[in-house]
């Protein structure tokens, strides 16, 4: 069953990049991100975290300023939200390019640590015993062979990611009851011996809580976490068999990823009360799998990454959803992204231990106030301004010469381009029927006695209409939905070389979408150039470990090398397609 699970997965990573075949997904898709309801700022009576100075916790704040800098210019880097607390304060927070920290945010593999949390309070209450067999906590669910192949499968081996198990995140893109594909799998290893990073472990911990307590994680959490922390806006998605997914899925605020971290540092405890004991957060750092430098500067506890050469825990999430706590300074830095990273290896961690890895000594008490650190600055720049003109008419003309027309793509790879960048497809098994058309309007918004020049852009896509706004030197947001699915987008527009580019930022999510719209001189072709961030670069960097072909049939392997050659060689072509559509009217302007 592991191979034909395997093949079936190569097989659909396969299709998906091919360039110009439509995706179907493996199994039937159900809307799985819930409609933000939150308010975009933070809601009266909820708890905030003090704001301070950095001065005041002893940090220059000019240090501060240069490592936003660092992080803001380097191109991997791609920073939506960052935060940085000293001894429980607020010292920075800053949001970028239309981002708002007030509204949640796709957390990916930071969310095993929460559940890593969930089996802490079990484990406290005296509802789990690291040493139980998964065999016997499924027994009723299994064959007598899938006990036998897994009876020496714990609870401990899940949470240390030892377990050896084959089912991973690719093989759940094919399987829609994951528990029973957890147990048809093949135990590649012998169960605690190899660490083997593995999503599925946390899902299985998710089910044992469902087994266990006849809760799902999140009603179990309700007043064990979420109400003592104040968490309010909070979602974990669901697998297809209505089990929280456990190694990702959840959605969180960058404050109230900021009181998880708090709550770690705090040894379990918040604003005086006792939420988790400090003998489980003990054991779960200090029980650690020493790591290989593939996984960076961490090694592995019970679902929650350790420092190697700092006193410090970090919750991580691919493409930069983070939190740092580093004990012996009381610092913790939120973040998150579409970083091009996939583990603790990255400019983003470069940068960061620069800052505040074991060199960093910040004052015990208070600095001098350095006025030289206010934070506005003026910025008088004639050559500057001279640009910004430039390419406001730039816009102005764009917007003219486009308004009215309608372009239709008959290109073969249109039937696999969206607006949804193809990362957040596979995530979401939500796939794209293609672009078909796009017309142009111009508008104007008014600011006040301000005009600014609009050109509202229309795109048809899986026979439904979507307008993207681009509005001339702001970003704008709206909502946008996708089979079921809503998402918060931010939207902002520039001219580049001549050529207008758009990204659209999920606003919840990790990834955007980047279009460069190119008119063909004296011709009736436009020109979409697509690309994502993430990039196609981090895919072909990634691809190997993303499908992960620890399988021990020969076979097997030769055809997942043959599958990952093709595949490589294509995913520039499909991550970044373009696309040429012709002119089928030319209204009066």
């Amino acid at each position: 069953m592991s191979l034909k699970r395997q093949m079936k997965s190569i097989k659909m990573l396969f299709d998906l990049f091919t360039p110009d075949k439509q995706i179907a997904p493996t199994i039937q898709h159900v809307p799985q991100k819930k409609c933000w309801e939150g308010s975009i700022r933070s809601c009266s009576g909820e708890f905030h975290f003090p704001f301070s100075t950095p001065e005041r916790e002893g940090i220059d704040t000019h240090y501060i300023r240069e490592y936003i800098r660092e992080l803001n210019i380097e191109p991997t880097v791609d920073i939506h939200n960052i935060m940085i607390l000293r001894h429980g304060n607020i010292i920075w927070q800053q949001s970028f390019g239309g981002y708002n920290a007030d509204l949640w945010h796709v957390c990916y593999s930071l969310s095993k640590t929460v559940t890593g949390l969930a089996i802490g309070i079990m484990w406290d209450q005296a509802l789990i015993d690291l040493d139980e067999s998964i065999s016997d906590i499924f027994a009723h669910r299994i064959t007598s062979r899938q006990y036998q192949t897994h009876k020496e499968v714990t609870v401990r081996n899940l949470l240390n990611m030892t377990s050896g198990v084959l089912f991973n995140e690719a093989s759940a893109l094919t399987e829609d009851d994951w528990v029973k594909g957890f147990f048809e799998a093949v135990v590649i290893n012998k169960p605690g011996k190899k660490f083997y990073y593995n999503s599925m472990n946390s899902f299985m911990l998710s089910a044992i809580i469902k087994e266990r307590t006849g809760l799902n994680m999140m009603d179990y959490l309700q007043s064990r976490l979420w109400q003592p922390l104040d968490i309010q806006d909070v979602y974990w998605e669901l697998s297809p068999c209505g089990i929280e997914k456990g190694g990702w899925g959840l959605y969180l605020k960058l404050a109230d990823t900021a009181k998880l971290g708090q709550l770690i540092m705090n040894d379990g405890i918040w604003q005086s009360d006792r939420i988790i004991s400090a003998k489980w957060l003990e054991m779960s750092t200090s029980n650690v799998r020493r790591l290989p430098a593939s996984f960076g500067d961490y090694n592995y506890g019970y679902h929650i990454w350790v420092g190697k050469h700092q006193p410090s825990f970090l919750l991580n999430g691919m493409f930069g959803q983070n939190m740092l706590g580093i004990k012996d300074t009381g610092v913790l830095i939120i973040a998150n992204g579409g970083n091009d990273e996939l583990f603790q290896k990255g400019e983003f961690f470069n940068i960061t231990h620069k800052y505040f890895g074991e060199k960093f000594f910040p004052a015990s008490t208070g600095l001098p106030v350095n006025f030289n650190n206010e934070i506005s600055e003026e910025i008088s720049d004639i050559n500057t301004l001279s640009r910004e003109k430039a390419a406001r008419r730039s816009f102005v003309r764009l917007a003219h010469k486009l308004n009215g027309n309608r372009y239709e793509f008959k290109c073969k790879n249109a039937v696999a381009v969206g607006l949804m960048p193809l990362i957040m497809q596979v995530t979401q098994n939500n796939f794209t029927k293609g672009v078909s058309a796009v017309e142009f309007k111009r508008g104007i918004q008014l600011d006040g006695r301000k005009r600014i020049p609009v050109i509202n852009i229309t795109f048809t896509e899986n026979n439904k209409e979507y307008i993207i706004p681009v509005i001339y030197g702001k970003s704008g947001r709206t909502q946008i939905e996708f089979d079921g699915e809503q998402f918060e987008i931010c939207i902002t527009g520039t001219i580049r070389h001549g050529h207008l580019q758009i990204r659209i930022s999920y606003m919840e999510m990790a990834n955007s979408r980047i279009i460069e719209l190119q008119l063909k001189q004296n011709t009736n072709l436009i020109e979409l150039v697509f690309s994502e961030i993430p990039s196609a670069e981090f895919i072909n960097r990634n691809l190997e470990m993303l499908l992960n072909g620890k399988i021990k049939s020969p076979g097997a392997h030769k055809v997942l090398h043959k599958a990952l050659t093709r595949m490589q060689t294509k995913v520039t072509e499909t991550l970044a397609p373009v696309l040429i559509g012709t002119k089928i009217n030319d209204n009066n302007k």
